[in-house]
């Protein structure tokens, strides 16, 4: 019987209190290439025996297939030192940084394909790219969504079937190399009441199941220009069960993305009146900046049916209203002497700056840590491997001891080899100099393949 023991860490200025008997790894992270430390600072505490993976978001891709850093090479290493020291896995994020159309090219074409599979096998074993390389990485996290968001629907079909071969290129590379492959996509649902399927198809989960080590879902921005939650548990509920039932991913290889940021949206209330230049539109704040929005508006925020927290509160607004004039197109005739254009109907360039006000109505969404542990929760009870969040450093401290809260889903110990039934001389698969074998590898408390050498 292993004892129990319960230590305290001091984290941020902040008491976090977590079990040793519950190392129950389901949460992962995302960490932006320009964070500092003191986003890293959890992987220092008692915290980290929740983590299954990090993730460093500091890659992106080029139009000639290579792959190159973002941001800086010290705080990539840094993070990854502290993850490995903490003894938590690191499966480095690739970002799909080029243009509309170019990464569907490049996975279509079955050359340029091989060169961007060698490109990121590449990155892995050496740990980085050019003069920013180390040990090498645990596995690569791809995120690229320019297919979804960028592309246009018209080419999702060509590029669903280059994105499996390549899928399909990659994940044998890597796992010949003992290596991890995940893919983050943004989700796809059935509407509950029509059954269509809404959402990201070309991304072909199901195919994508028996290939990848994880695959993450982001579910959140489900609303971006009007007011309203950022992941609605509603929509979580869909994705889950589309997933599981429809797509048919196994559980253990699938994370929920959940955001650790609100949305601040400002919309003009009266529509007769004029509002001031700037005034209006929505920004992203992470949970971290919530109490202080809420205390400078002197609201105070309650849970809604989205099951995020939520406030709003109007104002009147003074400024500027700058309008330019429209300059009328410039006619003229050619002086054949001199050859300059004699220009008329042009008016000096002027700028006319009014005063105006407004009422403007504030309304804010957020998630905090009790809507992220009902969703770990609700991803733990659909077999899932848990959660992975956007973004490590925008999380109050107290989400770690809330998390802490839910059930233990998996085993802890080190890895288990389990071999088929032997195959010996004489047999199918046995030669007099070689024997074959097979099996199955895996980490029980970090719920990954492993790779294994006879």
């Amino acid at each position: 019987m292993r004892r129990c023991l319960r230590h305290s860490v001091l984290l941020l200025a902040a008491t976090v209190t977590l079990s040793a008997c519950q190392p129950n790894r389901f949460f992962s992270a995302w960490l932006p290439w320009w964070a500092g430390t003191t986003a890293i600072a959890p992987l220092g505490t008692n915290a980290a025996s929740l983590f299954s993976e990090l993730s460093p978001s500091s890659f992106g891709t080029d139009a000639n297939t290579a792959v190159h850093l973002v941001g800086s090479c010290s705080k990539l290493q840094a993070a990854t030192t502290a993850a490995h020291t903490a003894g938590v896995p690191v499966i480095v994020t690739v970002f799909d940084s080029t243009a509309a159309k170019v990464m569907a090219g490049i996975i279509t074409n079955p050359t340029t394909r091989g060169q961007h599979v060698q490109h990121l096998v590449d990155l892995v074993m050496h740990g980085g790219v050019g003069t920013c390389t180390g040990a090498a990485f645990d596995g690569v996290d791809l995120d690229y969504e320019q297919f979804a968001f960028a592309d246009g629907r018209s080419t999702w079909a060509t590029t669903q079937t280059g994105w499996v071969a390549f899928i399909t290129d990659l994940a044998a590379q890597l796992h010949q190399r003992g290596k991890l492959l995940s893919v983050t996509v943004p989700p796809t649902w059935n509407n509950p009441i029509t059954q269509a399927v809404s959402g990201y198809w070309v991304y072909d989960q199901p195919h994508l199941a028996p290939l990848v080590d994880r695959l993450r879902l982001m579910v959140y921005d489900w609303s971006l220009s009007n007011a309203g939650p950022i992941a609605p548990l509603s929509w979580v509920d869909q994705v889950i069960t589309y997933t599981r039932l429809v797509a048919g991913v196994p559980g253990e290889r699938v994370q929920l993305g959940v955001p650790a940021y609100g949305r601040h949206w400002v919309t003009q209330k009266v529509a007769t009146e004029v509002c001031p230049n700037g005034v209006t539109g929505h920004t992203s704040f992470p949970i971290t900046g919530t109490a202080a929005l809420a205390a400078t508006a002197h609201r105070t925020p309650t849970h809604d049916v989205s099951g995020e927290l939520t406030f709003s509160w109007d104002e009147r607004v003074t400024g500027l209203r700058t309008t330019p004039p429209t300059l009328p197109e410039p006619v003229g005739t050619i002086n054949t002497i001199t050859d300059i254009p004699v220009v008329t109907g042009l008016q000096p360039a002027l700028r006319i700056g009014t005063s105006v006000t407004c009422t403007v109505h504030h309304t804010v969404f957020a998630p905090d840590p009790t809507n992220l542990t009902v969703k770990a929760q609700r991803a733990a009870d659909a077999g899932w491997s848990g959660i992975v969040m956007w973004a490590l450093g925008y999380e109050t401290t107290d989400l770690y001891n809330d998390l802490g809260s839910i059930a233990q889903q998996r085993s802890t110990g080190s890895p288990v080899l389990t071999l088929d039934t032997p195959v010996v001389a004489g047999s199918v698969g046995a030669t007099p100099s070689s024997v074959q074998l097979s099996g199955t590898a895996y980490h029980p408390e970090f719920d990954l393949p492993v790779s294994v050498a006879l």
